[in-house]
């Protein structure tokens, strides 16, 4: 099964800001394996965009901060996405939360 999902960038409001699971909970048991996500850019036919990420994943299912160990889960640069004309295609790590920022190039 192939989760799709469907973002409207007709709206002219900056930047679209979407979050985006890599694990979702009715598919529990699968978010120890990577996932892949399309998602039709629609109504952005001949424009182009800025795409940058940030991801928030460790390496354990139950990996967490603490007072002692305050960096086992921090925020890093994500890349795994292409964007070839209107859709993108993010490729998202087990046990992650991915941000995308889409901006409209000038």
């Amino acid at each position: 099964m192939v989760n799709r999902a469907i973002l409207n960038t007709d709206l002219r409001k900056g930047k679209i800001n979407r979050n985006i699971s890599g694990h979702f909970s009715e598919h529990l048991g699968r978010c120890i394996a990577k996932s892949v996500m399309p998602i039709d850019l629609r109504g952005s036919e001949g424009r182009s965009f800025d795409v940058a990420g940030t991801v928030l994943t460790g390496d354990t299912i139950d990996a967490h901060n603490t007072f002692d160990v305050p960096d086992t889960v921090v925020p890093q640069p994500f890349n795994g996405f292409q964007l070839t004309e209107n859709l993108l295609t993010v490729e998202l790590p087990p046990m992650s939360v991915a941000v995308l920022a889409l901006t409209p190039k000038a």
